[in-house]
């Protein structure tokens, strides 16, 4: 990484990191870059049904969910009725990012212009209901760093099912990148109090 930045980097100044694992399917491929990034579905009706899934992303889990009820559907009495692939993810009901942020700005002029970006892009058109009370700064309760307030960390909470301290800062939001050590100490604290 240091060729490539003129700021050097040490173990030392890494704050969060985080690594995936994709599952392939053995389709006989002499290299795992040739491995197919599909999946592939296999019903086994020997005894209780059961629906192993192989492979796969999560860019195609919407297609893959549809796939599987058509397979299992049948064998649990359930006529699979597939409509996700067109359905709006939640807060994906806008008719243009640069109109909503306007309107967003406009409504919430106390967000100023970073915030509210950020916020646009995360919550979408849920972004009404998390501040449908809110009227200025105060509003949003305790500032607890990079931005992020009381109202913000209790919708996670209650709405996005963040249960840790971890899930709000780094899982639900990168803000934990862009808070010192004491601000998430001071947060982890704030979530204890709160929600322990």
């Amino acid at each position: 990484m240091n060729r490539y930045f003129t700021r050097k980097t040490a173990p030392a100044d890494v704050v969060w990191n985080w690594s995936g694992v994709r599952p392939l399917h053995d389709d006989g491929a002499a290299k795992a870059q040739a491995v197919t990034r599909d999946y592939v579905l296999e019903l086994d009706e020997q005894g209780p049904a059961l629906l192993s899934v192989f492979g796969g992303k999560i860019t195609t889990a919407r297609a893959l969910a549809e796939e599987a009820m058509e397979k299992i559907g049948p064998l649990l009495g359930i006529e699979p009725r597939c409509h996700t692939r067109a359905r709006v993810f939640p807060g994906g009901a806008i008719a243009g990012f640069d109109r909503y942020l306007a309107q967003v700005r406009a409504r919430w002029p106390f967000l100023g212009e970073d915030r509210s970006r950020r916020m646009a892009h995360a919550y979408g058109s849920q972004l009404g209901e998390m501040l449908h009370d809110v009227h200025d700064e105060a509003g949003m309760g305790t500032p607890l760093g990079a931005g992020l307030t009381e109202v913000e960390a209790r919708w996670m909470h209650d709405c996005e099912w963040a249960r840790t301290p971890e899930d709000v800062l780094f899982r639900r939001s990168k803000l934990g990148l862009h808070m010192t050590a004491a601000e998430r100490d001071a947060f982890a604290k704030y979530w204890a109090a709160i929600f322990a």
